[in-house]
């Protein structure tokens, strides 16, 4: 089975019909599966009232792994002199713990390729 973390940029795009994202969400298979971060759910719906089908995924919450793993996330960032936001840095976490590939179009993740068992891919709003 494959798993997908799917953040707040690929939510909003994806309601937006913008390309890259439904053709993403549509080439999924039944095998396939798709969580949300309640923080990522909870940023999109301060933007916007209706998530649509996302409001049928699979959430994750905030875990103390997740919390240990955010951790982990801020001191691998610190080493290097870097920061992305803490929502972002949240969401890395349980996609790391969730072992699935995070769904985004915000390039700050590329600060985290190195991050060992983070896996994403950026699609592109162009």
């Amino acid at each position: 089975m494959n798993k997908y973390v799917v953040d707040s940029s690929f939510i909003i795009n994806y309601l937006k019909d913008m390309e890259e994202a439904t053709d993403f969400y549509n080439s999924l298979n039944s095998d396939s599966k798709v969580l949300i971060p309640i923080i990522a759910e909870a940023e999109v719906k301060y933007v916007e009232q209706n998530i649509g089908k996302f409001d049928e995924i699979d959430s994750i919450k905030f875990r103390r792994k997740d919390l240990a793993e955010f951790l982990k996330i801020l001191d691998f960032l610190e080493e290097r002199g870097e920061r992305i936001n803490m929502i972002d840095m949240v969401i890395a976490a349980q996609t790391v713990n969730e072992e699935a590939i995070l769904i985004t179009f915000d390039q700050d993740f590329e600060k985290l390729e190195e991050y060992p068992r983070f896996e994403y891919k950026k699609l592109s709003a162009e």
